[in-house]
């Protein structure tokens, strides 16, 4: 095996040499013009990737932007809609309910997709003002119909809060087009850069909020973004290293082309489905909102689960998931997306097959 190892866990993903190496790029200072022209170009890309009018950068993990979203978008005692199907639909809530909202919560349950159908009625009744849901919930591998519920929402005059953080470059998505208000993503999933910077992308309606809100928090407020991106700036200082990663895997993106990524990545998610059930295996998310980034696949007992990851590392070199919360020990999960490439994801798929036969 020679040392080799794959990683097709649902972030972070393997990063390509270029990307890490642009890492090693010679420090400067956040408040130089060097840093500025790097700050102002990764905005427009994230701009472009959201299809939105303006966008931010944070130094954390994809729960600080999408925590960035709630504190910053959300009035104190707003009553928000949140439907969920998994570990980070829960965690959604939890995060609006800590900033103040008054929480209508709708469980679809594990491997259930959301869809408009689903959610109308809570829409139409429940007197939310806000509509807050995961697009893609890397917790189960179930993408939720995004855009029928987006554009029904924005008919009623409700703001939408969407975690993409495991959508945005691997499935469809258009902030402004859809009518969705705010939008969080991570740079470890799709983009296929190290973790540790969040990325938003925010339409007109999301920066009037964060104008006219009293934020619920200090560094997560995007109001000082947004007065620092004026300048191409963040209000505190950024992991530099990490943008200059950033911005060459957003160009890597780019140059493939967008909606060639979201393409390479659907075919990805049918190939895994398609292969493992064609070998007995049992498929964990409903029918028609399968997810383009994360297949996951039922097992027999906690014991299967453990024997085909040690069986996929210790073998074979590649690293996939388990299931989270109440999944955990149920469903195994693989994580495609990024710059991942399709002969390693076909050998990974052939070796779980092979090691539960």
């Amino acid at each position: 095996m020679g040392g080799k190892r794959v990683l097709f866990t649902p972030g972070p993903v393997d990063v390509l040499k270029e990307i890490l190496e642009a890492q090693t790029t010679g420090m400067v200072s956040h408040r130089s013009e060097e840093y500025r022209e790097l700050h102002g170009r990764l905005v427009e890309d994230a701009k472009r990737l959201f299809g939105c009018d303006e966008a931010f950068i944070i130094t954390g993990s994809g729960t600080a932007g999408v925590e960035a979203c709630v504190a910053s978008c959300i009035r104190k005692g707003e009553t928000v809609l949140v439907p969920h199907n998994g570990v980070f639909g829960e965690r959604l809530r939890k995060i609006c309910t800590l900033h103040g909202a008054k929480v209508v919560s709708v469980e679809m349950g594990y491997g259930r997709g959301i869809d408009l159908e689903r959610v109308k009625e809570g829409l139409d009744s429940s007197g939310a003002s806000v509509l807050a849901l995961v697009h893609n919930e890397t917790s189960t591998g179930v993408c939720n119909r995004l855009e029928e519920i987006c554009r029904y929402a924005r008919k009623k005059g409700i703001f939408v809060i969407v975690d993409g953080v495991s959508a945005i470059g691997g499935h469809e998505f258009n902030l402004e087009g859809w009518g969705a208000g705010i939008c969080a993503t991570a740079s470890q999933k799709c983009i296929g850069a190290p973790p540790g910077i969040a990325l938003v992308g925010a339409g007109k309606e999301a920066v009037e909020r964060m104008r006219e809100c009293r934020p619920s928090a200090y560094y997560l407020d995007l109001s000082r973004y947004l007065e620092y991106n004026a300048r191409n700036e963040t209000p505190f200082t950024p992991a530099v290293s990490l943008l200059y990663a950033l911005d060459a895997a957003l160009e890597i993106l780019f140059k493939e082309g967008l909606e060639k990524r979201i393409e390479r990545h659907r075919k990805a998610g049918e190939y895994a489905r398609r292969e493992l059930r064609r070998a007995g295996f049992e498929l964990f998310a409903e029918k028609g909102f399968e997810s383009n980034t994360v297949t996951s696949f039922k097992v027999s007992s906690p014991a299967e689960a453990e024997s085909i990851m040690e069986g996929l590392r210790k073998r074979h070199g590649f690293v996939i998931a388990g299931g989270m919360g109440e999944m955990k020990g149920k469903i195994l999960r693989i994580g495609h997306m990024g710059n991942f490439r399709q002969k390693d994801l076909e050998e990974c798929v052939r070796r779980i097959i092979e090691l539960r036969g």
